[in-house]
């Protein structure tokens, strides 16, 4: 439902209804409002409120710092999880500049996380090897969340080049009384701080409908949170710890970084188009780590390492669309 209650003030009303017979709850609603004040043709201030839910829970699969997203249907005993999040902010936009900035808080209810202590990978070691587990919610437990932070985005179009800039603060917890002795814990998938560039040019000669493109991005994502295997892994043979940690997700990973640039050859034609593609991925050549390990030295003091692909990425491609 959409209100225009005056000249400046608008209401925007919505209830969304999501059904699934086999998973619980079968019904959920799940309202959103939005309310906006156009202070003039430049700038405009909104409000919102926002519910969603998933019915697909993430966690990882280990206790190793490998960033594996690990998809669970929810089910009866472990029912799907909601998200509430109020959010306020402004827009602003002119002739060649737009910019969108926003604060936003969330709140999660049964988000289901691993307990590692009790089934510390999906693939434990035992006597006789690896054994896979086949319930891929045991071990889980239902934990409450909540996330702030602040989103900016602005776009500058000028003739025939364009840049994009993103950049998110955002600081997300978990908490359980089943898990770190109750005390809330970093949420070990958020990066405190996002950025993302993105510089375009385009040029396009109108005769014979050839289109060249060329893009520049730069990412950066500060450390996100984990812990690892040596600090609860349970010896298979005595049964020992090898360590145990006082708080979950205790060491903050080392920062993500890439630059990238490609070249876009598009010809339009009257059946299609065509792409030709030369891309270079991570021409900075920074090693993303994307799986870490922690090695006690013999001096006691513990030493990150961690395993990389292919520090660059070139690729050639083409494409033709109908």
């Amino acid at each position: 439902l959409d209100f225009q209650i005056n000249t400046r003030w608008r209401a925007n009303l919505g209830l969304r209804l999501e059904a699934f017979s086999k998973i619980s709850p079968s019904l959920q609603i799940l309202p959103k409002a939005v309310l906006s004040y156009t202070a003039n043709e430049q700038w405009s201030f909104f409000g919102a409120y926002d519910r969603s839910s998933s019915y697909i829970h993430r966690f990882r699969s280990g206790y190793e710092a490998s960033p594996t997203d690990l998809p669970f249907l929810a089910n009866g005993n472990r029912p799907a999880s909601n998200m509430d999040q109020i959010s306020t902010g402004l827009v602003y936009k002119n002739k060649i500049l737009s910019i969108n900035s926003s604060l936003f808080y969330r709140n999660y209810s049964g988000v289901l996380d691993r307990d590692y202590q009790e089934n510390g990978n999906l693939y434990p070691i035992s006597y006789l090897g690896l054994n896979p587990l086949s319930d891929l919610s045991k071990g889980t437990e239902r934990v409450n969340g909540w996330a702030y932070g602040w989103e900016n985005r602005a776009q500058l179009q000028f003739g025939i080049a364009r840049l994009d800039l993103a950049y998110t603060w955002s600081r997300a917890f978990r908490q359980s009384d089943e898990l770190n002795n109750g005390k809330a814990y970093p949420f070990e998938f958020n990066r405190e701080h996002s950025f993302n560039s993105t510089f375009l040019l385009r040029f396009k000669k109108n005769k014979i409908n050839k289109i060249t493109e060329f893009s520049i991005s730069y990412t950066y994502g500060s450390g996100n949170y984990t812990q690892f295997a040596l600090q609860q892994q349970l010896n298979p043979f005595d049964h020992l710890p090898y360590g145990f940690i006082s708080n979950r997700n205790n060491a903050q990973l080392p920062s993500i970084q890439h630059l990238d640039f490609s070249f876009h050859f598009i010809k339009e034609k009257e059946k299609g188009t065509r792409v030709f593609t030369i891309s270079v991925f991570n021409a900075t050549l920074n090693e993303n780590i994307f799986r870490y390990s922690e090695i006690s030295t013999l001096s006691g003091s513990p030493e990150l390492r961690g395993e990389v692909t292919l520090p660059i990425y070139p690729s050639i491609s083409y494409a033709y669309y109908f």
